[in-house]
């Protein structure tokens, strides 16, 4: 799988407070997703979509740590770890 979507950084622009929008150098500044009525939940959601390409990154990154110690310490996180590949394969499009 890889992702399909737009490269973060992405971030909510004080100027444009109903978007999240994509801020990359050779992709120019794209709406990502449209937030209306920005407050309280609302604003609560969008900081989570704005968060998103790092989120994945991270998780990404520190997978192959959870794998090699469920490889060398036994099955202990074997739940975390199916967690964590499932928030990866939905983040890509894959099934959960």
């Amino acid at each position: 799988m890889s992702a399909k979507h737009t490269p973060g950084p992405w971030a909510i622009l004080p100027n444009t407070p109903h978007f999240v929008r994509a801020m990359h150098p050779t992709e120019g500044m794209q709406p990502i997703a449209t937030v209306y009525h920005f407050n309280g939940e609302l604003a609560a959601n969008a900081r989570l979509i704005a968060s998103a390409p790092e989120l994945l990154e991270a998780l990404e990154a520190v997978l192959p740590d959870l794998e090699h110690y469920v490889a060398t310490h036994g099955p202990g996180p074997d739940k975390r770890l199916a967690i964590a590949r499932a928030a990866i394969a939905k983040a890509k499009g894959g099934e959960k």
